[in-house]
């Protein structure tokens, strides 16, 4: 059952890359202390490092490479070693203004690497356990003792960058469950139960400056994605479909001042905008979570002008559900996309 259901969520993935006919228009407590002998950079540890931190150029580097690792080093010359692995780039060595480093041959890579010690993963967090270890037996333990074994340590829970805490609880094998239902929004309520990185990351006072500012940085990084093969197309497409499900979350759009909340809805237009633009990328369904966004600032706000209470009805439900069924995203008419359009733009 359970390889049916992940096949399932497999599948899905490639599909949504050329979906088109709707009718809308990331093990013990102590794993945050770095070793401090040489371990292969496969087996490195996070350590929690503010974006701020970072110099600007490596911001750049991450921002353009969604799927970067970096290794820092943690004696004083300030190396970087960079690996972008879902692209099958080698490493590469960077000093601390950026500037490129000869790549030493792959039988000197150890020595270079020991030279450096100890390293630290600085970027992305490496779960324990993946679809394919020998922990991971559906014969031997059930969904939810595998669930558990995923979850974050209370130590690096509390201590994670706040953006980095997005891309791991993103990259929860399970994170895909919230389309396993026609109610999106029920979908997200379960995954959200399912794994602690997302109640820690919609408790985060700076919630609202990282989910903006990464918002920006997965729109820009569309162009190089959409040259990748379909699966990596697909993990990307559902990766910000949830994202863009998040964004609407009570969380999120209750700690939104005025400039920010114009901000959400510049940014969400112009996700809407892409849809067409980057047909590999994107089916009509990436315009549901938008849509759901749209509908929760427009009753959040009041003053919309409904053209029957029929539609607001419609609307109210459509916010309180979030759901995929085309007979409910009907409703949304040129008409209805045009008056929410002109109404957000104002707000």
């Amino acid at each position: 059952m359970e390889y049916i259901r992940r096949l399932g969520v497999v599948i899905m993935a490639a599909l949504l890359v050329s979906l088109g006919s709707m009718s809308c228009g990331h093990d013990d407590d102590n794993a945050a202390v770095p070793e401090e002998s040489y371990a292969p950079l496969a087996d490195a540890i996070y350590v929690p490092i503010d974006d701020e931190a970072q110099p600007a150029w490596l911001q750049t580097l991450i921002a353009d490479e969604p799927y970067l690792k970096v290794f820092r080093s943690e004696k004083g010359e300030g190396k970087f070693l960079v690996e972008a692995p879902q692209k099958g780039d080698g490493l590469r060595i960077f000093d601390r203004d950026g500037v490129a480093l000869p790549t030493p041959a792959d039988e000197q890579l150890p020595l270079t690497v020991q030279d450096g010690q100890p390293w630290t993963l600085t970027h992305i967090y490496t779960f324990p356990l993946k679809p394919g270890d020998p922990e991971w037996d559906f014969d031997r333990y059930t969904i939810r003792e595998i669930q558990e074994k995923l979850q974050l340590p209370a130590t690096l829970l509390s201590g994670m960058a706040t953006a980095d805490l997005l891309e791991t609880s993103l990259d929860f094998a399970y994170s895909t469950d919230f389309l396993m239902v026609d109610e999106w929004q029920r979908g997200v309520d379960a995954v959200r139960k399912e794994f602690n990185g997302y109640v820690e990351l919609l408790s985060r006072k700076d919630l609202v400056k990282t989910m903006l500012k990464k918002y920006e940085v997965k729109m820009r990084t569309a162009e190089a994605i959409e040259g990748y093969d379909k699966l990596m197309r697909g993990s990307y497409s559902l990766r910000f479909m949830l994202f863009k499900m998040l964004l609407a979350q009570d969380e999120m759009l209750s700690q939104l001042n005025r400039d920010q909340l114009r901000q959400l809805i510049r940014l969400s237009m112009e996700a809407n905008e892409m849809v067409p633009r980057y047909p590999d990328l994107f089916g009509t369904t990436h315009y549901v979570p938008v849509f759901y966004l749209y509908s929760r600032i427009i009753l959040r706000e009041g003053g919309f002008r409904f053209a029957s209470d029929e539609e607001k009805s419609k609307l109210e439900y459509f916010a309180l559900t979030c759901t995929s069924h085309p007979a409910v995203l009907s409703m949304f008419t040129e008409d209805l996309q045009s008056r929410m359009y002109s109404y957000l733009k104002h707000l």
